[in-house]
């Protein structure tokens, strides 16, 4: 343990607005990933100080939609 809180920032790219929440009184965040789940929905990955990882609800953070991963529908070879 650290024995200092640490907090969670968040920001919507599409003017969704700010919001902040205390994240742990007792260790901080040294590391945050975003990833999505089967469905699709966002998630954050959220690593602290105390070994532990913690998920949240990414949903309502805006920006692009999710892009469908690329696809080849053809290939040629040049020689």
């Amino acid at each position: 343990m650290s024995g200092s809180a640490s907090w969670l920032y968040s920001f919507g790219l599409s003017g969704r607005g700010t919001h902040g929440e205390l994240f742990s009184d007792s260790t901080l965040i040294v590391g945050f990933g975003l990833a999505t789940n089967a469905k699709g929905a966002p998630k954050i990955l959220v690593r602290t100080s105390g070994n532990a990882t913690q998920v949240r609800d990414g949903t309502g953070l805006g920006g692009a939609p999710i892009v469908k991963p690329a696809r080849r529908v053809s290939w040629r070879e040049l020689h």
